[in-house]
């Protein structure tokens, strides 16, 4: 396990080597101009803000203005790594080393524009990354962030379920002619396409379990539970096999994860049945909603019908 953690550069010492390099220095020297600056006091809120905007325009079709705000955030991280020690650790290295290699190939790559193109992405989303790792360093930025995903999911979860009840154009919803699911709306919210919109629910089904569970306010713990609940209707909704495989595993794994955090306020004999009971349980609930909703039952049984599905058959051409 050290030789792994040391090839994945875990145990680089980059606190030693940042404390005495020349950059270090000059933001040593930038760090006591920032001590007087309005603008470094309100950098985390700024940088906050950045994100929180980022994120509500992540949940839109166009992705034009996100370079727009990753620029912002660069030249945020930018004036903060002059002004305060970045908080590097091993795993920056890792990346570094990742957009060294996108480099190298895009100095060679035959089709220079699109290899560019692909970089300078890479790049901005690399060190938005850093940006991001610099503002969850704080407890309460994580909670503040948390909270803006949530309500930025309810506000898409709200229009997504319109769409069930009262109908959407198909765009990207295809879904089997031949099959019993014709005709059959799959929800898609402001993403126009319920696999990405759904790709899109599947990390805040866990996010939406740990805020009802670690937030201490009554009103923002029913908010969570509410909008995971939204959430997950969605996620059923948007008929994305994909999505509900990794939906059905990040909730199985956050579930186990909280049972076993509370086995330690269990009684002694219910300590060895919890985790299975659960297990049986969720088991139990998938099997009897497979077996008496049909909808859910056909897009399962999809699945295995190999090149008799036209969607498979099209993932299957396509690799």
């Amino acid at each position: 396990m050290s030789g792994i953690q040391s090839f994945l550069f875990w145990q680089w010492p980059a606190a030693t080597w940042w404390r005495h390099s020349l950059i270090s220095r000059l933001t040593g020297w930038l760090g006591r101009w920032g001590e007087s600056s309005l603008l470094v006091r309100w950098l985390d809120p700024l940088c906050l803000l950045g994100v929180a905007v980022y994120y509500g325009l992540a949940s839109q079709a166009s992705t034009g203005p996100l370079g727009l705000v990753l620029l912002g955030l660069v030249a945020l991280l930018g004036l903060r790594w002059l002004t305060q020690p970045p908080a590097m650790t091993g795993i920056h290295l890792s990346l570094a080393l990742v957009w060294l290699v996108a480099t190298v190939a895009t100095v060679f790559s035959p089709v220079s524009y699109a290899a560019l193109d692909g970089w300078i992405k890479l790049t901005l989303y690399l060190l938005g990354f850093m940006l991001l790792h610099e503002v969850l360093q704080k407890p309460q930025h994580r909670s503040w962030l948390v909270g803006i995903l949530l309500l930025i999911s309810l506000g898409l979860g709200t229009y997504g379920l319109r769409q069930y009840f009262y109908g959407a154009a198909e765009l990207a919803t295809w879904v089997d002619p031949e099959s019993g699911l014709a005709g059959t709306t799959r929800v898609y919210s402001y993403l126009r396409n319920p696999n990405l919109y759904g790709g899109y629910l599947v990390p805040l089904l866990p996010l939406g379990l740990a805020a009802m569970w670690r937030w201490s306010s009554w009103g923002w713990k029913l908010m969570a539970g509410f909008t995971t609940a939204v959430n997950l209707a969605c996620l059923l909704l948007t008929y994305s096999r994909g999505a509900w495989i990794g939906g059905l595993v990040s909730i199985s794994v956050m579930g186990l994860l909280l049972a076993q955090w509370m086995l330690i306020y269990l009684p002694v004999r219910w300590r060895r049945w919890t985790i299975p009971a659960l297990m049986g349980g969720g088991i139990l609930v998938l099997a009897v909603g497979i077996l008496t909703l049909e909808p859910l039952r056909l897009r399962v049984l999809s699945m295995f019908q190999g090149r008799g599905d036209t969607s498979n058959n099209f993932r299957i051409n396509v690799w």
